[in-house]
């Protein structure tokens, strides 16, 4: 592939990040394995066997759209590049949330920097690295379902809400302050409650509703 044509096809693609972009030219007419976070960019030979043209970019064979892992083809593909595409940070938790609903305790833990610190303050917990972490969520007895009410991003920071009804603990409910650098989550702070379970004092009664 003439080299003019390998850099109009990387410019070509939508929300680069504003760093240097990763990319690896292959020779490949079989399907490419894609990990978190990557697009492959197609070149197919022409119908006619003359000049090369240009295949269609396969925007959408992000691996956050096709499942980690996945794997994409298009056509007659014979040479491509994996490129490196950076996720929101929102999009990152959301994933997170998302994988623990289907105890993907593996995709989970690709997530996690290695040295994440998760605190929990309302037990008085620290959570020192990604396999403490996908553990401690993995052996919590079964019966529980996640329902993601609301994710707050803010730049590398993100604030997520969540329900965790279970069927003899109740209904919990976790506000969860994440920080996200290149995909990962590096450390987050979150505050467990279980509803109905907090006293409301008689002298707030004038004050408030029941929910």
């Amino acid at each position: 592939m003439p080299d003019g044509t390998r850099d109009a096809l990387l410019r070509s693609v939508p929300r680069l990040p504003a760093e240097p972009i990763r990319a690896t030219w292959l020779p490949t007419t079989s399907p490419v394995r894609l990990s978190s976070g990557q697009v492959l960019l197609c070149w197919t030979p022409g119908l006619d066997g003359g000049t090369d043209v240009a295949a269609p970019l396969t925007t959408g064979a992000v691996s956050s759209e096709l499942g980690d892992g996945a794997y994409a083809r298009q056509g007659a593909t014979v040479s491509g590049a994996v490129q490196d595409v950076v996720m929101e940070p929102s999009k990152t938790v959301q994933i997170l949330w998302d994988r623990m609903q289907d105890r993907d305790w593996a995709g989970v833990g690709r997530l996690l920097a290695d040295d994440v610190v998760v605190e929990w303050p309302v037990s008085g917990e620290r959570i020192l690295g990604r396999e403490n972490y996908v553990r401690i969520n993995a052996e919590y007895p079964e019966g529980w379902s996640i329902n993601v009410l609301r994710i707050v991003p803010s730049g590398k920071e993100v604030v997520s809400e969540v329900e965790v009804p279970h069927d003899t603990m109740g209904v919990h409910r976790v506000a969860s302050f994440w920080t996200v650098h290149n995909d990962l989550i590096t450390s987050g702070r979150e505050y467990w409650t279980e509803l109905g379970t907090d006293p409301s004092p008689a002298w707030r009664a004038p004050y408030v509703q029941r929910i």
